[in-house]
């Protein structure tokens, strides 16, 4: 399944605690209140839906400060996981 912005920015919501999904330009930290344990569970989250492992070079996770990152992030990392599948 291909992530989509809204998926993700439901997803932030939802691991965030908060009632509504957040814009792409949200920043997880600053606007959004994110920790560095909440970043962890957001990293986590994002694996187990849509089934990847964030890895740790210029796109993974810890390069994300906003929701609109994440997105751009994940999209990366399923591209890679196409590409290592494909004959």
């Amino acid at each position: 399944m291909i992530a989509t912005l809204e998926q993700v920015a439901a997803l932030v919501a939802n691991g965030l605690g908060i009632n509504e999904p957040p814009a792409a330009d949200a920043r997880l930290a600053e606007d959004l209140g994110a920790d560095s344990l909440d970043k962890v569970v957001l990293e986590m989250l994002c694996e187990d839906t849509f089934h990847f492992r964030f890895h740790d070079d210029q796109s993974g996770f810890g390069n994300c400060n906003t929701v609109g990152d994440l997105h751009a992030a994940i999209i990366a990392e399923q591209a890679k996981m196409q590409e290592s599948v494909a004959p």
